[in-house]
């Protein structure tokens, strides 16, 4: 089964709205909120360059799925969880450095990825836990 370029979108935001959740249940800031973001970006880049060249194809089996993302993302949940963190102050962290994070021609969905994060901050945050 062929994935549609609009399909690979629909998935990457799923793939994001999953990953904006390790930063879900944040409730005031500081360093530790930095650092959470800190390791968030190098987290969204991981998984970014996990993107690079794969095809429609590779992507319908989710290859994100065959990594150690759900257990860096559930490290990243419980950090967030027992900081001070709001969910606005994480939002206004990541979009402040949503330009670091880089996808090459070759990978589009990667691309898509980071559309999808800069929509989600446009659009005056997260979502979390939705």
């Amino acid at each position: 089964m062929c994935l549609t370029k609009g399909r690979v979108v629909r998935k990457m935001v799923v793939v994001l709205s999953v990953l904006a959740l390790v930063l879900a249940g944040c409730s005031s800031g500081g360093a530790d909120c930095s650092a959470i973001v800190d390791d968030g970006m190098v987290f969204f880049q991981d998984v970014i360059d996990d993107l690079d060249g794969k095809s429609l194809a590779d992507l319908e089996s989710n290859p994100l799925t065959a990594s150690d993302y759900a257990t860096r993302a559930r490290e990243l949940e419980r950090r967030t969880a027992n900081s001070d963190c709001s969910d606005a102050e994480i939002a206004d962290l990541l979009g402040a450095r949503i330009d670091e994070l880089e996808a090459g021609p070759t990978n589009p969905a990667g691309q898509a990825f980071i559309d999808a994060l800069t929509s989600g901050i446009e659009r005056g945050g997260f979502s979390f836990g939705s």
